[in-house]
């Protein structure tokens, strides 16, 4: 009998052990599908997200100077919020600011002056963005075809503009000008373009660029 109880003993204890093998194994699939399933969320969120900028990114350049308003507005909160980081929009906001057929648009610079200085202000990774916008923002003007309205855009203000932008705030902040400056040397060095003026442009915002002193790359 007492045989019989020992092997009843073990009988009853191999079954736990398969039970809760079977509960870890369930609990590790589950957990595996649910990691599945949040990165198929991302993906499908990603998607919207980039569609949805798309159509407001659009209205920048539409006809309807309200509906331009309102795109501007939500891109510069999203910016501003650090729902969205990205260069490209920055640049497609300071070629609006810029456009000289939008002038007359009350609004829309109004929304433009008050998010670049508030976004240039809220932190460092902010500025960096705006430094990291300044070569391609040149380069699609430099890129204009003649009857584009960017052919008759000051380049020295908008360098100037960026650059102040970009600029450190804080005596020991990392300056975004370290890696911008580097950047703007390169492609003048890289550049194929035999234009005096544009290389004055660069050599204007190197002159303008304020350094971190403690950086021995500089």
């Amino acid at each position: 009998e007492e045989k019989d109880s020992e092997k009843d003993s073990q009988d009853s204890n191999e079954e736990q052990n398969e039970d809760m093998c079977d509960e870890n194994r369930d609990t590790q699939l589950m957990s595996a599908d649910c990691e599945m399933n949040d990165e198929e969320g991302e993906k499908d969120m990603n998607k919207t997200t980039q569609k949805f900028l798309h159509i407001l990114a659009q209205f920048l350049e539409g006809e309807s100077s309200l509906l331009r308003g309102i795109a501007a507005e939500g891109l510069a909160k999203l910016l501003l919020a650090g729902r969205v980081i990205s260069n490209r929009l920055l640049v497609r906001l300071f070629l609006l600011w810029y456009n000289p057929t939008l002038q007359d648009e009350d609004h829309v610079r109004s929304v433009l002056g008050a998010f670049f200085t508030t976004f240039a202000s809220s932190e460092q990774s902010a500025r960096m963005n705006i430094a990291e916008s300044y070569i391609p923002l040149m380069q699609t003007i430099l890129e204009a075809p003649p009857t584009s309205p960017l052919c008759n855009v000051d380049v020295n203000n908008i360098t100037d503009f960026v650059i102040n932008l970009s600029a450190p705030v804080k005596n020991n902040e990392d300056s975004a000008h370290d890696s911008l400056s580097l950047s703007v040397a390169n492609h003048l060095l890289s550049s194929d373009s035999n234009d005096v003026i544009w290389y004055r442009v660069y050599c204007r915002a190197l002159s303008l660029m304020k350094l971190t002193p403690s950086n021995e790359s500089n």
